[in-house]
């Protein structure tokens, strides 16, 4: 029983060093809403966020990045956002860039070809699939994962949190900038 519990009390030490290393940002190559092509090397030295997810959602998106517009606003944060869609077929530069003007300037977005979308969503275990609905105005829809994926200005995971939760909150700057502990 002694070893049981021990063997159960290393696995809770490591388990929060094994969570943080399950969620990466592997190397990828993607265009912004300006056209730009952006990849994990314009990433260093920032604080950075991802959000998975497509401009034709009828919900879940949409109130994400309201929420993600408002912490932004509401922490006056400097961190990187980008909202990566997973319809590369439809969600192209000029559709991304319209669909961003009602949200927080800050927000970006990174489309591309469907494998570096898939390498970018795999090293955070973001997950999404097209399912096909004839009936329906696009003949689609996504299921995806609804999380923020937080890293800190080394590439580091944060924090993987849903919306609702004061994202902001667990980014060093913001913590430091308003006296808040982690």
């Amino acid at each position: 029983m002694h070893k049981i519990v021990s063997i159960f009390i290393i696995l809770l030490s490591i388990a929060p060093v094994m969570a943080k290393e399950i969620y990466k940002i592997n190397d990828f190559t993607l265009t912004n809403q300006d056209g730009k092509t952006i990849g994990k090397k314009d990433l260093q030295g920032r604080e950075v966020m991802f959000y998975f997810g497509y401009t034709s959602c009828p919900d879940v998106c949409p109130t994400a990045l309201l929420h993600i517009s408002q912490e932004l606003q509401k922490f006056n944060a400097k961190i990187l956002v980008y909202f990566v869609s997973v319809d590369h077929e439809h969600d192209t530069p000029a559709i991304l860039k319209e669909y961003l003007s009602n949200f927080h300037p800050q927000i970006q977005a990174l489309t591309g070809a469907p494998e570096q979308i898939k390498k970018l969503a795999d090293g955070m275990n973001a997950t999404y699939k097209k399912i096909l609905l004839p009936d329906s105005y696009l003949g689609y829809v996504y299921d995806h994962s609804n999380y923020y994926y937080l890293f800190n200005n080394r590439g580091k995971f944060i924090n993987r949190t849903k919306e609702g939760n004061e994202f902001c909150q667990s980014f060093p700057s913001i913590q430091h900038k308003n006296h808040i502990k982690p």
